[in-house]
C-alpha cells in the first residue's frame, strides 16, 4: 500500500512535485558536501550551507514558478511551430527573470565570502 501523501488524483502532479523537491534537496546537500571543508570545523559547513542556499535558491524557485506553465503547455498539444515559438518566448522570459535574481544572490554570496575571509 503506497504512502497516503503519495496517492493523488490521476490528474494531479503531487508525485512530480515531490520528486522535484527531492531533487532540489539532493542538489543542495551535494553542493554543501562539495563546499564543506570538514577538517576546518563546523563553521565551514555553515558557510558551505549558506553558499549552497544562495547559489541554488534562484534556480529552484524559478523552476517551481515555471513548472505549472510548462505542464499546461504539454497538455495543450500545440502544433510544432506554436510549441517552438512558445518555447523561445519562455526561454527569453526565464533569462530575463534569471539575471536580476542571480545577480542579487551572487552579491549576497560575495559579502559572505568577504566576511569569512581571514584578516
Amino acid at each position: 500500500m503506497p504512502a497516503p501523501f503519495l496517492t493523488a488524483d490521476p490528474g494531479s502532479d503531487r508525485r512530480l512535485w515531490l520528486a522535484y523537491a527531492g531533487a532540489c534537496l539532493l542538489a543542495w546537500l551535494l553542493y554543501v558536501l562539495a563546499g564543506a571543508e570538514l577538517q576546518r570545523g563546523p563553521w565551514e559547513v555553515c558557510v558551505a550551507a549558506y553558499q549552497a542556499t544562495m547559489s541554488l535558491l534562484a534556480p529552484m524557485l524559478l523552476g517551481a514558478a515555471v513548472f505549472p506553465w510548462v505542464r499546461m503547455l504539454q497538455r495543450m498539444e500545440l502544433a510544432p511551430a506554436s510549441a517552438l515559438t512558445l518555447h523561445g518566448v519562455a526561454g527569453l522570459l526565464f533569462g530575463m527573470l534569471w539575471l536580476p535574481i542571480c545577480s542579487a544572490c551572487m552579491g549576497k554570496s560575495r559579502l559572505a565570502r568577504q566576511a569569512s575571509a581571514p584578516v
